[in-house]
């Protein structure tokens, strides 16, 4: 029963300083920490020297600042210059080590951002088509330039100045303790207070940052989308309508970074009266102590400049901490993409029955919305070097067989196996080349575009591709030719152009099964035979399956699938 009472007294104590520990979100801060890998330690450590020399200055300041006065008070020259020396020494250990962390701390910060960056951005190429199905390019964009820069602050300010703090301020406690023992405990106790203050506002100012980056990531993709449609936006007369809602964002972006400042001002304000009262109390208890002969005026003004270090720990340490809650909201959205599974190859690459097959799809059963399949059953052969057409209307799933060829994503039910050529290919993105209904032209030129489906293919390789694709021809019309620069995805092509480009650029992977989805949905009559032209030619050397909703195109093709929209 004693031990029962025990615990009741002492959990609502552990409660509370669980409670504050939460507040302060230790483990992300350390989970950030570990992206510096083997270098965490260095920099743990160099900041520790920073804060282990700031103790001795500290130390050597207050001893000589105390002996100095008593000099000056007692008139005793002899005795002013050791404790002068001390002061002179502080300066000097400041100034020489102190660069030296910035230095090296600074270095070992910036390699870490770099290195998260890249591999952030790699693991977000992996990540599974329904999260880019679910994540629009501007929020994604914004997670890279607004929530990165949180992972910095961490790095470049608030771990060391919390870490600095906290040493520094500890270290002047124990110094206060050796000094006099009294005023110690009286600073301690008053200490504690504007913990608990900055825990309390801590929690506040989290919520505040996750909804600041939450609220940039929304002006970042509106921002990203005036600039992406600004030709549509203009010919549609619809600027003022954008606007409006851009300046709506950018007000609820203001509102928030508003409310997270007079939340910091309460939290200094509070912090501040504690503060106040802490140093009336030496004071006042100081001037008792000399009046009655316990201590005399140079120890208490020592202990007065003291109280500076202590506040280290009770009162800069909490704010910096608090404060930090902003950043970890941050670094806390970039964990939660880090630790999404990146996506994986499920679909087996094996020799089928008949050696002519390329690829077959048996009783495939797919559905973005479980209560509504869009394929059920579905069956599909695809021959050697031959034209299959998959003809249907918007919906009846057509895209959605290409994506699941592609490993976008995985069936329900069935399986998908593909002919490996004798074990040449290791995987089905390098058995496949993949031409999209908007190709995608990389900044670059044209060459360089080319060359993406095969680096290490030579000039001869690239120009074999074009031609093949029928795009040699306007390509060496142009000033430049293949060295021709394209920007803004290729603004400057037509759609055939672009379209045989991309082409070409699957060609150019050398890969024996060639996915067409719609690429002909935007060209002119004119350019689509041109193109269909040359998809029939390729058919002769490579297995082709091409997607369309256009009747007349499924004429050429040697094998013809009707997919139909089930309601």
């Amino acid at each position: 029963m004693k031990e029962q009472a025990t615990e009741s007294r002492i959990s609502p104590s552990l409660i509370k300083i669980k409670k504050v520990i939460a507040n302060f979100n230790l483990l992300t801060i350390k989970r950030a920490l570990s992206l510096m890998k083997d270098k965490n330690k260095t920099f743990v450590t160099v900041i520790l020297g920073f804060c282990f020399v700031e103790l001795c200055c500290t130390a050597l300041y207050t001893i000589g600042i105390k002996g100095v006065i008593n000099a000056i008070t007692a008139k005793d020259l002899t005795a002013f210059w050791l404790p002068m020396s001390f002061i002179m020494i502080n300066h000097l250990l400041w100034w020489t080590y102190a660069p030296i962390a910035t230095l090296i701390t600074e270095k070992i910060s910036k390699s870490t951002i770099r290195d998260f960056k890249t591999n952030l951005c790699e693991h977000i190429i992996k990540l599974p088509m329904l999260y880019h199905d679910n994540k629009s390019t501007g929020e994604i964009l914004s997670v890279l330039s607004n929530d990165t820069p949180c992972l910095a602050n961490v790095y470049d300010w608030s771990f060391f100045q919390i870490l600095h703090s906290a040493l520094g301020g500890l270290g002047g406690i124990v110094i206060m303790g050796i000094i006099d023992w009294r005023f110690a405990i009286v600073v301690f106790i008053l200490g504690t207070i504007s913990v608990y203050i900055s825990s309390y506002f801590g929690a506040k100012l989290e919520f505040v940052g996750k909804e600041q980056q939450e609220r940039l990531a929304r002006t970042s993709t509106d921002a990203y989308e005036l600039v992406r449609a600004a030709k549509t936006i203009r010919l549609f007369n619809i600027e003022r309508n954008k606007q409006v809602k851009f300046i709506e964002t950018t007000k609820d972006e203001a509102d928030i970074k508003t409310q997270g400042g007079k939340i910091n001002a309460k939290m200094n304000a509070a912090i501040a009266v504690v503060n106040s009262f802490s140093y009336l109390a030496i004071l006042f208890v100081g001037a008792l102590f000399v009046h009655y002969k316990l201590s005399n005026w140079g120890t208490v003004i020592a202990l007065l400049s003291l109280k500076g270090s202590t506040d280290m720990l009770f009162i800069e340490c909490g704010q910096f901490m608090a404060g930090m809650q902003k950043s970890v909201a941050g670094i806390k959205r970039l964990f939660a993409i880090v630790d999404i599974d990146e996506e994986t190859e499920s679909q087996s690459i094996v020799p089928v029955n008949n050696t002519n097959v390329m690829l077959s799809m048996e009783d495939v059963t797919f559905a973005y919305d479980l209560n509504k399949p869009i394929l059920s059953n579905f069956n599909l052969s695809l021959e050697k070097n031959s034209l299959t057409a998959i003809v249907g209307e918007s919906g009846s799933g057509k895209s959605t067989v290409m994506k699941l060829i592609l490993g976008l994503y995985q069936p329900m039910s069935g399986k998908i196996f593909f002919n490996n050529c004798g074990n040449t290919y290791k995987s089905l993105r390098e058995i496949t080349a993949y031409v999209p209904q908007q190709p995608t032209l990389f900044r670059g030129t044209i060459y360089e575009n080319i060359l993406f489906g095969n680096p290490s293919a030579t000039y001869k390789d690239v120009v074999s591709a074009a031609e093949m694709a029928g795009a040699n021809g306007f390509i060496e019309s142009f000033e430049n030719g293949y060295q021709t620069m394209l920007l803004d995805n290729g603004a400057s092509l037509s759609g055939g152009q672009k379209q045989r480009i991309a082409i070409a650029r699957a060609l150019i992977k050398n890969s024996p099964i060639l996915l067409l989805d719609e690429i002909t949905s935007a060209l002119d009559s004119r350019s689509e035979a041109v193109v269909i032209e040359t998809v029939k030619n390729i058919s002769k050397t490579k297995t082709v399956l091409f997607i369309t909703h256009k009747a007349n195109i499924s004429e050429t093709a040697d094998k013809l699938v009707r997919l139909n929209y089930e309601m």
